[in-house]
């Protein structure tokens, strides 16, 4: 009896190590699967005639099904740490709720029809809508998961609307049959406008956003993770399937209004994240302004695929790619780290927190490790894609043709000023979080757990590892891209048209031996060694209150862009929550008039739904 008490109480840890195992089981044969090459079709019948579940394996759903994977098994590792400490009730339907979320992600990568997409589709954003309500009853967690479903079907009715384009067009549903159509330029024009307004959604462009800043920050911070650091890029994939494998040819307005839509979305996303003062609502924008990024290179690289010239558009696609994969490391090692610090705090409020160093000195490192990441700090691996990024829009300035020579220096400098806004955010968001003293009475009283410890320091290196020998990745993005990016060995990256080179191995190196040099220094050398309070200021006993408040370290970029941040109702806020509002009464409406009481009403559905089924069988049987 005791025995069976204690493997149902820790049935859930083994059920964690199990999909722990087959996500790594999954990334092997990724990789196995990518070297070898070829593509392959696997297809299951049903008991309906003309239902078939059909998948499709190539490198790039390879690419991204590797990157969900390892992903997946190092969250379910941090998942073990942080579902003990938040003692759930229901642990079990937690793990499978997660786990089930992770493997549709995979499915929906693999799906190669329209029916096995929607499926998949359903169920991610379903068990996702779930994820996000799993503490209930509180009142932000139930109003973000009601605008989070509505958005996100929303976003799944225009979705089938494109689908319903390539239909009409090529009377299959078959995504292996939609491979270089040609579409007249009006089906042309709807299925890019359902496709941006349905993906979109998903992915969080501006005006389609609403629903992220809302539902990260109240998520589990391990589903956070995951929604951020992986769901949002599966709309990216079906961006990259529509414009790179489905459709033949579009105008370069298509590629045009991309990169404005990216340009747009990543600065609106770092102001909001500069100006938060919460831990996940300021990493929930900065994944709306890395979402901006990548789009910004899938615009371009729209853009000189239309144009025909292939040598940037690889590279564009590149850093696409590169951005893509980073994204997913540095962005679900800072919600990680996010979580252990608010799990052990109970707060996620900057102005309650700070010196978090000093209780979690490990916990910090790695966090500064994802925080330099997020900023594009050399040598680890935000710098590299940003930096191929960077080359694309140089490069295209040498394209004289349809305003491309305007629209990309606009897009550069809108780049670089989000990069600003960035590193002035992340030293917010790490000296005030970190650093200094705690502003309220509010200590971590035990050790970060060692899984949450090793979950996050595994994503530290794998930067670290990207980004110092980006090389193992560029191989498999060189099989994606039409022309690869030129790699000698450790040592050097040239792009397409040897345009511009980098060394990212040497720069790690003489980094990392710097820093080495500068620990030796100060440790051993150096015979002057004075221990000051922290935030003295050359006083004693300064207190607390006198540290810089997260509202005062924000107030400059606030005050520069004041019009953005009066105190009026956001627009899209206003929309979005009136359609909700409307959809939710109209179902209640719905509700009473199907579930009337009337006996003969319920008699009357029955043999209709008998008479649709006699049909059905008699068609599809």
């Amino acid at each position: 009896m005791v025995f069976y008490e204690k493997v149902s109480k820790d049935l859930w840890k083994f059920l964690e190590v199990c999909f722990s195992a087959i996500y790594i089981g999954i990334f092997l044969g990724c990789i196995a699967l990518f070297i070898k090459g070829g593509n392959y079709t696997i297809s299951f019948s049903t008991a309906i005639k003309h239902i078939t579940y059909l998948f499709y394996i190539d490198r790039l759903s390879l690419f991204f099904i590797g990157i969900v994977a390892f992903n997946g098994a190092i969250n379910n590792i941090y998942a073990l740490d942080y579902i003990e400490e938040e003692n759930y009730d229901k642990k079990i339907l937690i793990v499978m709720l997660t786990n089930i979320f992770i493997l549709s992600m995979i499915l929906v990568l693999l799906s190669a029809n329209v029916f096995t997409f929607i499926l998949f589709w359903e169920i991610m954003s379903i068990l996702s809508f779930f994820l996000v309500l799993w503490d209930f009853k509180k009142e932000e967690n139930y109003k973000a998961s009601l605008i989070y479903i509505v958005m996100t079907h929303i976003g799944t009715a225009f979705i089938l609307l494109s689908f319903i384009g390539f239909y009409i067009n090529t009377k299959t549903l078959d995504f292996t049959n939609w491979q270089n159509i040609s579409l007249n330029q009006q089906w042309t024009i709807w299925i890019f406008l359902f496709s941006v307004l349905g993906f979109g959604m998903k992915a969080g462009f501006l005006g389609l956003h609403n629903w992220l800043p809302k539902a990260h920050p109240v998520a589990p911070s391990f589903v956070s993770a995951l929604m951020s650091g992986l769901m949002i890029k599966i709309p990216i994939y079906m961006f990259i399937r529509y414009y790179f494998y489905f459709i033949k040819q579009y105008p370069i307005s298509f590629g045009l209004l991309i990169l404005i839509i990216g340009s747009a979305t990543m600065l609106f996303g770092i102001l909001n994240a500069s100006i938060q003062n919460r831990l996940k609502s300021m990493l929930a924008y900065s994944s709306m302004e890395n979402i901006g990024i990548i789009v910004v290179g899938l615009g371009l690289s729209m853009i000189f695929k239309s144009l025909n010239t292939v040598y940037i558009y690889s590279l564009a696609l590149a850093a696409t790619l590169f951005h893509i994969l980073n994204h997913s490391l540095f962005k679900s090692l800072l919600f990680m780290s996010a979580g252990s610090v608010i799990t052990k705090t109970h707060t996620q409020d900057m102005s309650e927190l700070g010196g978090v160093i000093k209780y979690a000195p490990k916990l910090s490192v790695i966090t500064l490790i994802g925080i330099l990441s997020l900023v594009a700090i050399p040598p680890l691996n935000g710098f590299i894609s940003e930096w191929l990024l960077y080359q694309g829009l140089l490069l295209s300035l040498k394209i004289k043709t349809s305003y491309v020579w305007i629209v990309s220096p606009i897009a550069a400098s809108i780049l670089a000023l989000t990069g600003g806004i960035a590193m002035l955010s992340s030293v917010k968001y790490f000296g005030i979080t970190f650093l200094g003293k705690p502003r309220k009475d509010i200590k971590i009283k035990s050790d970060i757990g060692n899984l949450s410890l090793i979950s996050t320091g595994f994503l530290a290196m794998a930067c670290i590892f990207t980004g110092i020998l980006p090389f193992f990745v560029l191989y498999f993005i060189n099989n994606i891209i039409p022309v690869p990016i030129y790699v000698r060995e450790f040592f050097e990256i040239k792009t397409p048209g040897n345009f511009g080179s980098i060394a990212p191995f040497s720069i790690g190196m003489l980094i990392i031996f710097a820093l080495l040099l500068n620990i030796y220094i100060n440790k051993y050398i150096s015979k002057h060694s004075v221990y000051y309070q922290t935030w003295a200021c050359g006083q004693e006993n300064i207190p607390r209150s006198a540290q810089y408040s997260p509202e005062g370290f924000s107030q400059p970029i606030k005050k520069i862009t004041s019009k953005l941040y009066k105190d009026k109702i956001d627009i899209f806020d206003a929309i979005y929550s009136y359609i909700t509002k409307k959809m939710l009464d109209g179902l209640e409406t719905l509700k009473y008039k199907v579930q009337s009481g009337l006996i003969q009403r319920y008699i009357l559905y029955m043999a209709l739904t008998l008479i649709l089924l006699m049909w059905l069988s008699k068609i599809y049987g």
